[in-house]
């Protein structure tokens, strides 16, 4: 128990804490005496289907930029860089991956990097220095960077896509090269969802997010808007247990504290992280 709260605690407490979760449940199921742990590894599928979170890094930045010429160049953040190197099968280019060379060895380069992610001063000189055409921004982890201001106002770059989950910018030139993608189903029915509440369907938008989690089990966006939205018309059991999902699948979410509060739970978030396959449960 004390082994898994302190990981619980680490893995809440770090960046990259949605894919290394798994880690506070591995003591439950080695020790052989906690079959609802083994039923929470299973049931909740972790970690063997929610090693990528696509609400986290985007199919449709991705399907963008497979749209370029062979060899396109792409930046985007170094944590996505291995998606991105990964979904592209080879054929474009990525800027800098968190577990390459480039990291260790090259420093300049490195420094280079953050210059231009940050939105520093030489951002865009170093862009054409590099040769990059284009930008990929996931929204989740970058969006209040400096860079996606500057590149809308140099008129050398267009966005062409943007929604929830990120945004695609490209040089001027090659703009007629991308079209906007289809986006996901589980995305369409989940903002779906929110254009029903407004205008007071919540039967309608209850459907809509649970769809988004039937084509995606661990969108913990569409579990915490179901949790509110059962809140709301004292479904409070059911509330419980989508909010308890809504955490264990992205602990990050905005609100997810005050969510908890209006349930009538104000534990601290260490503590509160052992529990949460249990009540998904």
């Amino acid at each position: 128990m004390l082994v898994t709260v302190v990981c619980g605690y680490l893995v809440t407490h770090t960046y990259r804490h949605q894919f290394q979760l798994c880690s506070a449940l591995l003591p439950w199921a080695a020790g052989l005496l906690a079959p609802y742990a083994l039923a929470a590894l299973l049931v909740l599928r972790w970690p063997l289907s929610g090693l990528v979170r696509r609400e986290s890094f985007s199919e449709s930045l991705v399907a963008l930029a497979s749209q370029g010429q062979p060899g396109l160049p792409v930046f985007t953040d170094m944590n996505a860089g291995g998606y991105f190197l990964w979904t592209f099968g080879g054929r474009q280019k990525v800027f800098i991956d968190s577990r390459t060379d480039q990291v260790y060895l090259r420093p300049n380069f490195l420094a280079d990097y953050f210059e231009i992610w940050l939105g520093g001063p030489r951002a865009l000189a170093l862009l054409d220095q590099y040769g990059v055409q284009a930008v990929a921004n996931n929204r989740l982890t970058s969006n209040d960077s400096a860079l996606f201001g500057q590149l809308l106002k140099s008129g050398s770059w267009v966005r062409v896509y943007s929604d929830m989950i990120g945004e695609f910018y490209c040089r001027k030139e090659l703009a007629g090269q991308f079209n906007s993608p289809t986006r996901p189903k589980f995305l369409d029915n989940f903002l779906e969802g929110f254009q029903f509440q407004s205008q007071g369907r919540w039967q309608d938008a209850e459907r809509c997010w649970l769809l988004s989690i039937q084509d995606y089990p661990q969108f913990g966006s569409a579990y915490q808007a179901l949790a509110r939205l059962w809140m709301q018309h004292g479904k409070t059991t059911q509330a419980h247990q989508a909010l308890a999902r809504a955490e264990f699948y992205n602990p990050e979410s905005a609100g997810l504290n005050e969510d908890w509060r209006h349930l009538g739970l104000d534990w601290p978030v260490w503590l509160r992280s052992y529990f949460l396959p249990f009540w998904a449960l």
